[in-house]
């Protein structure tokens, strides 16, 4: 009875040592579990933060994006960025320029002063006695062959037969040796510099800036026929008669009034023809254009340009881009009648010669 009841506690001691075994699992799972449940909480916690400020982002984002630039004003802006660039540069390269020029002025000028300098001191020794009619005679050679480049310059335009007829003239001074005249060889040198760096009116530019407008302004969505095609078109001989360009617009519109709304084909030929006529007409006054600003007629080519420009304003079916704007702005600021320089020795010889003579008197 003794060993049943010693080895019932033995078991009893073991069954209580397991069970506290296992209390002890059972606790140290459920911490494990709970501990995984609050890291799992937490994580889900920070994907929602992170879902949150996500979505918070892309409503932003809608609100902001038709705020965003699109492709053809990033374009635009680039275009506009590369001809500021270009002039610029061309700005640069004319600063440039005229900082040789006027470098090269003043050598030019130096040299002929010192050239005169010498000269006058080789014959200064008959200086002192009085003038001699050969003298005077050169003199006078010199006044005639400044009044021609004066005439040559302002009534021709003519620069290079100019600026040898200041150079004779200056020769001529030369040869009078009369020290009075010293100022007026010096205002010849600074008339031949003048000359130099005198630019006409690079009409040729012009003439580019025209075509290329032209070119962007013909209707994309329409088939418009090549440039020999619309001059064809619009060319109007003595065995047109009633065939004209005038008569065939007008039949066209006759016949545009019994068109029906479901005949598109048709119509849209219509509209076609619509587009090369009104295209050509524009093309014909931009050719005009072209005509006025190799003429040099001023006044002509702004009334024309203006004309044109009214004509594309008042086209409701044409809208102008930026580029084509910034293309009739640089045409309407052209001057076509560069400024001639004026020659001021032809009066300063003049002057001095007439002064001689009344002193003479």
């Amino acid at each position: 009875m003794m060993n049943s009841n010693s080895s019932l506690e033995r078991q009893l001691r073991t069954l209580r040592k397991r069970s506290t075994f296992t209390l002890f699992l059972t606790w140290l799972a459920l911490f494990f579990t709970v501990v995984g449940i609050a890291a799992g909480y937490k994580n889900f916690l920070r994907v929602h933060d992170k879902a949150k400020a996500a979505q918070e982002m892309a409503l932003q984002f809608s609100n902001i994006a038709p705020a965003f630039a699109t492709k053809s004003e990033v374009d635009s802006w680039q275009q506009g960025i590369s001809k500021k660039l270009e002039k610029t540069n061309a700005q640069a390269s004319a600063e440039l320029s005229e900082l040789k020029a006027v470098k090269e002025s003043n050598e030019f000028i130096t040299e002929a002063l010192s050239k005169q300098a010498q000269q006058m001191t080789i014959q200064q020794n008959s200086q002192q006695q009085a003038v001699a009619p050969s003298q005077q005679w050169k003199a006078n050679e010199a006044r005639y062959l400044l009044q021609v480049a004066s005439r040559k310059l302002l009534l021709d335009q003519d620069i290079e037969a100019a600026q040898q007829a200041l150079v004779l003239a200056d020769q001529a001074l030369a040869q009078a040796a009369m020290p009075r005249l010293l100022t007026v060889r010096a205002q010849i040198a600074k008339d031949i510099v003048l000359l130099n760096s005198y630019q006409p009116v690079d009409l040729a530019d012009v003439v580019e800036k025209i075509g290329n407008l032209s070119e962007s302004l013909r209707p994309q969505d329409s088939d418009i026929p090549a440039e020999a095609s619309i001059r064809k078109l619009l060319k109007v001989t003595e065995t047109d008669g009633r065939n004209s360009m005038i008569n065939r617009v007008k039949e066209s519109i006759n016949n545009a009034v019994v068109i029906r709304t479901y005949d598109e084909k048709l119509a849209k030929k219509i509209t076609g023809d619509t587009d090369t006529v009104r295209y050509a007409l524009l093309q014909l006054k931009l050719e005009g254009l072209k005509l006025l600003a190799l003429k040099h007629q001023q006044t002509a080519y702004d009334l024309q340009l203006t004309q044109i420009i009214e004509q594309l304003e008042n086209d409701h079916t044409t809208s102008l881009s930026s580029t084509q704007k910034e293309s009739f702005d640089e045409l309407k600021s052209l001057t076509l009648i560069a400024r001639v320089p004026v020659i001021v020795s032809t009066d300063m010889l003049g002057t001095l010669l007439l002064d001689k003579s009344e002193a003479a008197q």
